[in-house]
């Protein structure tokens, strides 16, 4: 039988004696919490820009469509241009095409291959919620540990609406795993936490399936080293997430536009929708 091996460690940083958390930012986080968690219906424009190695994947924008967990998404561009996929959590499958030939229509689980390979994110991880809650679990772990930077600027966007730039600062702290035989990326993601993709680039493994049985992994304590969320004052909504690894390279970033709240029907999540192409 494996064992779990716990060891903590710790890069401190002489920046900080003790956190420095701007009380302001912390309102507008709880704000933008609160507001996450009340819509939970709609539709947007989202894009995903990914890290993956050395190198940043293509810029992905996506039509995204979600009620409640239930999502439907079409690829807008990119090299998977035409992709459609539908994820019911009460299934817990995906039926997806990738837009191109063969063009055919399969259920698949929210974890295979063909849906993940090219993504930090599963399925069930579209839209804000993941993202807003996973990121700000951070401010948890810097209060824990009296360590950390949260500041707050302001700006003013051309059409004169003013956004908040909010930018948390984490130094690298992880405790180290051993991998058990039934391990995946996605069960440790969700013992600890984290994030699977962001657990790997740790590690410098570049594929969920990259792990190996017994061997000894570091998880993080912080999702990212630095983050930059931009939130409009208005709707009180997240606009575009930054995040940024250990070496200060850009890891992900996401942008949400046209977002609409919307009263969904059945058929907005039917793959025998005629507007689609499953």
């Amino acid at each position: 039988m494996f064992c779990i091996l716990l060891i903590i460690q710790f890069m401190p940083s002489l920046a900080w004696a003790t956190a420095q958390l701007d009380p302001e930012a912390l309102t507008i986080l709880e704000t933008l919490k609160k507001t996450t968690q009340t819509i939970q219906s709609y539709r947007v424009t989202q894009t995903l820009y990914e890290r993956f190695g050395e190198k940043m994947g293509e810029l992905t924008t996506i039509d995204l469509k979600y009620d409640n967990s239930t999502i439907y998404f079409h690829v807008l561009d990119s090299a998977e241009k035409g992709a459609e996929a539908i994820y019911s959590p009460l299934s817990n499958w995906v039926w997806a095409h990738q837009g191109h030939f063969p063009d055919i229509t399969i259920p698949l689980n929210i974890y295979s291959r063909f849906l993940v390979s090219s993504k930090h994110h599963p399925i069930n991880e579209a839209g804000f919620s993941y993202l807003v809650n996973t990121t700000l679990r951070n401010i948890d772990v810097m209060k824990q540990f009296d360590e950390g930077e949260l500041s707050l600027q302001h700006h003013t966007t051309a059409d004169g609406r003013i956004e908040h730039i909010i930018e948390m600062k984490m130094p690298v702290r992880t405790f180290n795993y051993q991998l058990e035989p039934s391990d995946t990326s996605f069960s440790i993601a969700k013992k600890f936490n984290s994030s699977a993709y962001w657990i790997l680039h740790v590690n410098h493994l570049h594929s969920h399936h990259a792990l190996k049985t017994s061997a000894l992994i570091r998880i993080p304590s912080y999702y990212a080293q630095r983050v930059i969320f931009t939130i409009d004052a208005q709707t009180h909504q997240l606009s575009q997430a930054d995040y940024f690894d250990q070496s200060d390279q850009l890891y992900e970033r996401y942008t949400w536009r046209d977002f609409k709240e919307q009263v969904f029907t059945h058929d907005d999540f039917d793959r025998k929708n005629k507007k689609y192409h499953f």
